[in-house]
């Protein structure tokens, strides 16, 4: 059961009296002493914050502006997505639990955060030869590469959850390049499992090469349902997945991009996706799905 943040900072004072009263620290009977100086209070909440950070480091309570390390911010209460976890001042990049009971990973910082990040490939570390179980409940590890589930971003995009529409971020790097370039979706959805998790996306920008233009990168998969190696469903005549590394994807006949593609050379691939996702529509925001 995850802890709201009173109930760790409970733990966090009775592991801070264990820790005095085991060290002799003559401090411990400060916190029930009402009439201790300003000063004292001051030395208390510095000596209170210096265990928290030998204890926890930068990520309690996960609402840190420094976002050096990424964070397990699973112990807090869940919420629907990313995006309220960061409306409600959760601001540290890191693991989080939303309303579905699954962890996933947020990323708070990326053109304003609230992303949820579904998709991530970087060094080639993570096998995507899955199958369509596999790549219905995720695989890979979410401080790593990994697919989230579809089934899981099912539930994030669809209407019911995100009434208005969800937004999705692809940020890349290209093969040579330093500098990250993304395209950017105004509408995103992933349907259900009966209807093989169609794909529905439009309103492509970004500065990311052919991201423009009707059927350029993603738009040109609008409509299609996934695919894997033991389930065909794209339009080709023969099997995509089969012929391009066995991998799932919203194949048409057969793809313009293919962001689950195994890298010839780890780490050497010509177009690196680092963050995929999504972040849903609340009023005049996005829930962010970033890729």
């Amino acid at each position: 059961m995850a802890l709201t943040e009173k109930q760790i900072f409970i733990f966090i004072c009775i592991q801070w009296f264990a820790y005095t009263s085991a060290t002799g620290n003559e401090t411990v009977d400060v916190l029930v002493d009402r009439s201790i100086s300003n000063l004292q209070k001051i030395k208390l909440k510095m000596k209170l914050f210096s265990l928290v950070k030998k204890m926890y480091g930068d990520c309690l309570p996960c609402r840190s502006i420094s976002n050096s390390k990424s964070c397990d911010c699973t112990a807090i209460k869940p919420m629907k997505d990313c995006l309220e976890f960061l409306q409600n001042g959760y601001t540290k990049n890191g693991i989080y639990k939303v309303t579905q009971k699954e962890n996933v990973y947020c990323d708070q910082t990326t053109q304003n955060g609230g992303w949820t990040i579904f998709l991530r490939r970087q060094d080639g570390s993570t096998d995507f030869k899955q199958n369509w179980l596999d790549y219905k409940y995720g695989f890979g590890k979410l401080t790593s590469e990994f697919w989230l589930g579809n089934e899981i971003v099912h539930d994030l995009t669809k209407p019911s959850v995100a009434p208005k529409k969800s937004e999705l971020l692809i940020n890349m790097r290209m093969k040579g390049q330093t500098k990250l370039v993304f395209a950017k979706y105004d509408t995103f959805e992933i349907g259900d499992e009966a209807s093989k998790y169609t794909l529905t996306i439009s309103g492509v920008s970004g500065d990311a090469p052919h991201s423009t233009g009707s059927l350029s990168f993603l738009v040109y998969h609008n409509n299609m349902k996934f695919s894997t190696y033991d389930q065909d469903n794209d339009k080709a005549s023969g099997h995509c997945s089969t012929h391009y590394g066995r991998v799932g994807w919203w194949f048409n006949g057969c793809y313009r991009t293919l962001l689950t593609e195994q890298p010839q050379n780890r780490g050497q691939e010509a177009m690196k996706t680092l963050i995929k996702s999504f972040k849903r529509s609340d009023e005049n925001q996005y829930n962010h799905i970033l890729v």
